[in-house]
């Protein structure tokens, strides 16, 4: 499980890097972000 939220952190920054040195970032759709619950971190770390 680890080693999948490594590849997957990895993968997301490469991607964030790629998208503010090409500009994309600015045209990108953040609209989905707005439409999520809001999460706590209580109970955490889980037992």
């Amino acid at each position: 499980m680890e080693l999948e939220v490594i590849k997957q952190t990895v993968t997301t920054l490469e991607s964030t890097a790629r998208a503010i040195a090409d500009g994309s970032i600015d045209a990108a759709d953040t609209t989905f972000w707005g439409t999520l619950t809001a999460q706590s971190n209580a109970g955490w770390p889980a037992e």
